[in-house]
């Protein structure tokens, strides 16, 4: 479900692709994605399907140019000023931009939240474990010795951050970021569940 080769300068080709996505997040909004169908797409981006078919090859390709496209845009936001050798502080800075990144570009993620496709759910799953797992990777070549494997560790923190986030965004945001990355915080880095009273 590759996007097909395309002249990446060519304006009409952007115009073109900002058009198609559009349609679908507006159409996210009040449909699941499984409903939404190329002609609904084009009859709602007043593009024609022809020209659809000579960008994508399906919707899916078009979800998945919209996942590249919020990933290509959090990286250039979020994560430029992060690299440092503090794994806690380092972590707690991505949630933070990452829920900041949410906040503010609602419409967007409702693309990588609201779908019930399997394969987005991996696919984003899969970028955070890499991400995890080359910090980690970067740390034990400093030294650092970890006493789980690393794509064990990377996995599990990718999976819990993943679920984390999708309730918060998906429950309208119940918390603010700052007691989001708290609690996060208290859980990683100290005892979530202290010793009970009772006997």
């Amino acid at each position: 479900m590759k996007k097909k080769e395309l002249n990446k300068g060519d304006l009409r080709v952007r115009r073109t692709h900002k058009l198609l996505l559009d349609a679908l997040l507006d159409m996210l909004q009040n449909q699941s994605f499984d409903k939404i169908s190329v002609t609904d797409i084009c009859e709602r981006a007043m593009v024609h399907r022809t020209t659809f078919y000579k960008h994508f090859e399906d919707k899916y390709s078009l979800l998945m140019y919209g996942i590249q496209e919020t990933q290509k845009r959090f990286d250039k936001e979020g994560l430029a000023d992060l690299e440092g050798d503090d794994p806690r502080e380092y972590y707690m800075n991505i949630l933070r931009k990452v829920l900041e990144n949410i906040s503010s570009n609602r419409r967007l993620h409702s693309l990588l939240f609201s779908s019930e496709i399997n394969s987005v759910s991996s696919i984003i799953h899969k970028l955070v474990a890499e991400d995890i797992k080359r910090k980690l990777k970067h740390n034990e070549n400093l030294g650092a010795k970890h006493a789980v494997p690393i794509t064990i560790v990377a996995n599990f923190y990718a999976g819990a951050l993943i679920a984390l986030v999708s309730w918060w965004y998906k429950n309208n945001m119940p918390v603010t970021i700052d007691e989001m990355v708290s609690y996060v915080d208290l859980m990683i880095n100290s005892n979530p569940f202290p010793p009970s009273n009772c006997h």
